[in-house]
């Protein structure tokens, strides 16, 4: 869970290990929720893309640049 300007954000790992893994988030006022779904929903994944040599890569964390920029990163 992130606080970010006052909003709670959730970041999910979901879908398995291996080809059906994504990241999803959702947003909320408070760190107990309710939260709502992003729309574009998984924001980073692989899935259905079956044949590639690297599949189900982590989880993701998100991180701030120095122009104030959002980033997902996978260790």
């Amino acid at each position: 869970m992130y606080k970010i300007n006052e909003r709670y954000y959730l970041v999910v790992a979901e879908g398995g290990t291996e080809f059906g893994h994504m990241v999803t988030y959702a947003r909320g006022d408070f760190p107990y929720g309710p939260f709502k779904a992003y729309p574009n929903n998984p924001v980073l994944t692989n899935r259905n893309l079956g044949g590639y040599e690297i599949q189900g890569v982590d989880h993701c964390d998100l991180i701030q640049d120095n122009s104030g920029n959002w980033w997902i990163t996978s260790p």
